[in-house]
């Protein structure tokens, strides 16, 4: 009686450690699912503002040669 009382003990603590370490190992990978996800919206956020800043650019070089073009059309016709 008292051996299976043994047996029984170990089993639930046996039972009750492999639960609490799957409940562990379940934290621990939605845990870096969230951190992966978060990265990737860093990157996805950093390549946006990249691209914003080159089309700024060639927005800006764009509005300069208009400008050097009006002022090589004004030198020139005499306006």
């Amino acid at each position: 009686m008292i051996e299976n009382l043994k047996y029984a003990g170990i089993g639930v603590a046996l039972f009750l450690g492999l639960f609490f370490y799957g409940k562990q190992q379940n934290r621990r990978a939605k845990r870096a699912e969230r951190e992966r996800d978060q990265a990737a919206r860093q990157v996805e956020y950093a390549e946006q503002i990249a691209a914003d800043e080159v089309a700024a650019e060639v927005e800006n070089k764009q509005q300069q040669e208009k400008a050097n073009e009006k002022k090589i059309t004004r030198t020139f016709f005499g306006d």
